[in-house]
């Protein structure tokens, strides 16, 4: 018991001397929180391209004769072609869940100041089943971005043997 009050006021008096506690007849200010407050962000409703965005559409599509997993995942790149998929050539990337429906459809949004005249871009795509992939495109798909205008895209892949 001795122990127990001995230590209680040795923690007491270590409040004390950090500042933690404040005599009763010495009124300090009013504790103020900071204004964190931020503007509010509008955020574009999923499948709608903001007005400085463009979109490419299609379809991927392989031939599977067993069902996958809902878990298995659709992954479709735009990329300039000089760089390849890579993180400095990627210019959109897309991934949402393989359903059962084919062609698969995606829609990549992407902005138009990466997309530069006289370069050439192409599409790519991976079927993924617990990051292990399980459909690919054998070559990058040449695609045109003029804009307004962009014809859908078809993509076949092939399974990884």
């Amino acid at each position: 018991m001795r122990k127990i009050v001995l230590l209680s006021l040795t923690s007491l008096l270590l409040t004390a001397c950090s500042g933690g506690l404040r005599p009763v007849s010495e009124p300090g200010p009013a504790p103020t929180t900071p204004n964190t407050s931020k503007p509010p962000v509008i955020v574009p409703q999923p499948g709608t391209p903001s007005p400085a965005k463009r979109s490419l559409e299609g379809g991927a599509y392989f031939e599977q004769s067993e069902p996958l997993p809902p878990t298995a995942k659709l992954t479709v790149s735009l990329h300039n072609a000089a760089t390849g998929d890579t993180p400095s050539g990627r210019i959109a990337q897309r991934t949402v869940f393989v359903k059962q429906e084919t062609p698969i459809p995606f829609r990549l949004d992407y902005d138009p100041s990466k997309v530069k005249t006289g370069q050439r871009y192409a599409i790519s795509a991976r079927v993924l089943l617990g990051g292990r992939p399980l459909f690919l495109t054998p070559k990058a798909i040449p695609v045109q971005l003029n804009g307004s205008n962009d014809q859908p895209v078809e993509i076949k892949l092939t399974p990884v043997r």
